[in-house]
């Protein structure tokens, strides 16, 4: 099944996670976890409405100049459930760069019940912020 938002693509996220493996730092002798990069395409816009931004004030990790963000994944068209909120990626957004904190995954249903069926006709939506680099 393709996205509905193919050909809108307009941001890049790359989101790190723990692969199982761990590697030893030859100069500290530091045991160091393994990450696989999970390169997700995306269709994104800028949250203007007062009351979507308030919504998003709780999340931890709030720059004065962050941009609160919400879309659809593109390709691949589902987040792996490995993926959860609080979750940082790397984005590139437009001209923007810089993390990508989630705040919330399918809102305002999450990823069961409703938010499940939903997700599984349009792919997964994420909102959150952009902190710029």
């Amino acid at each position: 099944m393709a996205s509905g938002f193919t050909g809108y693509e307009n941001t890049t996220l790359t989101f790190y996670l723990d692969d199982g493996s761990v590697t030893v730092d030859p100069n500290t002798g530091n045991e160091i976890p393994g990450r696989t990069a999970i390169a997700v395409s995306a269709f994104m816009k800028v949250l203007t409405s007062e009351t979507d931004t308030k919504l998003l004030q709780d999340a931890r990790v709030i720059d004065p100049n962050a941009i609160a963000l919400e879309g659809y994944c593109v390709d691949p068209m589902f987040l792996p459930d490995t993926i959860h909120t609080e979750a940082i990626a790397d984005i590139s957004f437009g001209n923007e760069s810089g993390k990508f904190y989630v705040v919330m995954i399918n809102r305002p249903y999450g990823r069961s019940g409703l938010g499940q069926q939903i997700e599984a006709e349009i792919g997964t939506k994420i909102t959150g912020w952009l902190v710029k680099n």
